[in-house]
């Protein structure tokens, strides 16, 4: 015979980090019980940010941190971050919402003194730019992106419209020309008018595919992140478009080398 005791423990209350302007680190432990810690933060209306969980327990320690980014209003997951014991996982992401929530806690819901875990936050400075005209869908009539000496990249506000079928904005193209082996990342958020399912791609000059993704993983969301080396040229194509029958809405993308 066994007797069984059953004992919810009261979620600890939000941390409020205030307004995400500067990088943030933040040391932690996993609470006992498996409560998940909360921080919130309040951010521009599009703020690209990159986001790390590291484990920091000692390497005898079965603990495995696992954070969720969320919008401020806590309705959907934007990213989830499990790095493996002892490593670190890293994300790139449009905070929603004009801010986010974050909790963090351990995965296996046990939680320990020395379960401990490192949090980083680090808002990317890059250019507003906006879409500058529908013909941008040839590899002759890209839209230049580009962004100063001291910012990460560019964050550009398009919309495309396929409510035809086909038209009369089905796909956008954006160039951007770094140093030759230069890693370029590029992903997509919400932006005005209706949600879109996004898809990106990134090809050379030449138009070979480089990278694709269509829906990130460990998101609740339908926006996308690819990255790829830029070759000898420095050139790289950057294309959204969307996925659906007839889309038709607005979106927010970071393209840059962070």
């Amino acid at each position: 015979a066994y007797r069984l005791r059953v004992t919810v423990a009261a979620a600890p209350s939000a941390t409020d980090l205030g307004v995400l302007a500067a990088p943030v680190s933040v040391d932690a432990v996993a609470a006992t019980g498996g409560t998940a810690a909360t921080w919130t933060f309040a951010a521009p209306d599009v703020l690209p940010l990159a986001l790390e969980l590291t484990d920091l327990s000692p390497p005898a320690d079965l603990f495995q941190p696992l954070a969720c980014l969320s919008d401020a209003a806590g309705a959907r997951i934007l990213r989830t971050l499990a790095p493996d014991r002892g490593g670190a996982a890293a994300v790139l992401v449009f905070a929603e919402g004009l801010g986010g929530r974050i909790q963090a806690a351990d995965r296996w819901g046990a939680g320990g003194a020395d379960f401990a875990y490192r949090l980083d936050l680090r808002p990317l400075p890059a250019a507003s730019l906006l879409e500058a005209a529908i013909g941008n869908d040839t590899p002759a009539t890209a839209q230049p992106v580009v962004w100063d000496t001291g910012q990460t990249g560019a964050v550009v506000r398009g919309a495309l419209d396929r409510s035809t079928g086909t038209g009369p904005d089905a796909l956008d193209l954006y160039r951007v020309v770094v140093p030759p082996g230069t890693r370029v990342v590029a992903f997509t958020g919400p932006g005005a008018g209706a949600a879109l399912d996004t898809v990106l791609r990134l090809r050379d000059p030449g138009g070979a595919l480089l990278a694709e993704n269509d829906d990130v993983a460990g998101s609740e969301t339908l926006f996308s992140q690819v990255e790829a080396e830029a070759g000898a040229a420095g050139a790289v194509l950057v294309a959204v478009s969307a996925w659906g029958a007839a889309p038709r809405g607005g979106y927010v993308l970071f393209v840059g080398t962070p």
